[in-house]
């Protein structure tokens, strides 16, 4: 069809590295095969985590609530991380798809009922990391992948 984006199925890899460590900084690095917990912040990460301890907005009762919200925050980083922040994704998917797909992901994330703090914590990391990744990501496309002439590198990361 005309005016659709192809999908790239084979990118070389090291040069896309290369590329991402020329443009962006440690927390924004995407991380492909392991868990990709800058996604959804430090804080997040610190309770929800692998190694997370039990936070005061949960009391000791709550254990059994903390431990299944501890499990559901982790299905929802693999699907954020699979679905909009993994290289393919980044490359092939548009912005109005990369919508939908965050639509998806918030409607998800406020179903889990997390304590706000944490809840909000998610949705700002989660939506920084995507402005910061999703442009370099385009910029790759244009440059790299087409080989466009007239193709321009935005500046650096700011962070």
């Amino acid at each position: 069809m005309e005016g659709q984006k192809k999908l790239i199925t084979a990118v070389d890899e090291q040069d896309l590295n290369k590329y991402l460590r020329s443009r962006l900084v440690e927390p924004y690095l995407p991380k492909d095969l392991v868990e990709d917990w800058s996604i959804f912040g430090s804080v997040v990460s610190n309770v929800y985590g692998p190694n997370g301890i039990l936070p005061p907005e949960y009391r000791n009762n709550d254990l059994k609530l903390w431990l299944l919200h501890k499990l559901q925050v982790k299905a929802l980083l693999k699907y954020a991380q699979w679905k909009i922040f993994s290289n393919i994704a980044m490359l092939n998917n548009r912005r109005s798809t990369d919508n939908v797909l965050t639509r998806i992901f918030v409607s998800k994330l406020n179903n889990l009922e997390l304590p706000k703090v944490y809840a909000d914590e998610i949705f700002d990391n989660f939506h920084l990391q995507y402005v910061v990744r999703k442009p370099v990501f385009e910029d790759y496309f244009v440059i790299k992948v087409l080989g466009l002439p007239f193709g321009y590198e935005r500046k650096e990361c700011p962070f």
